[in-house]
């Protein structure tokens, strides 16, 4: 009987970190979209037409390519699977974004 609180208490412990863990990513997303909502609302009052597209896309993607590429230890092979992205255009972005 006790190895079964025991293992209960376990079970509960580990559901509370799940759940903990769970909410932890939907504030990281809740925080992410602001992010977005606010960049966006800044180049749509100061960015010309046509250009906040790109403006958005070169602030996401630069750092994103700087954290898979490290990850990776710079393997572009390992890195473009993990984008699901060919290699051929994980070498563009990274010559535009001035990382090659």
């Amino acid at each position: 009987m006790l190895n079964d609180a025991v293992l209960d208490r376990q079970k509960t412990q580990a559901s509370q970190a799940e759940a903990g863990s769970i909410a932890n990513q939907q504030g990281s997303m809740a925080n992410f979209e602001n992010l977005v909502r606010d960049k966006t609302t800044n180049y749509l009052k100061n960015a010309q037409p046509g250009e906040i597209y790109n403006l958005l896309r070169a602030d996401f993607e630069k750092p994103l390519f700087e954290a898979v590429m490290a990850y990776t230890n710079n393997n572009q092979v390992q890195a473009a699977k993990i984008l699901g992205i060919s290699r051929g255009t994980l070498r563009k972005r990274l010559k535009e974004f001035g990382m090659l």
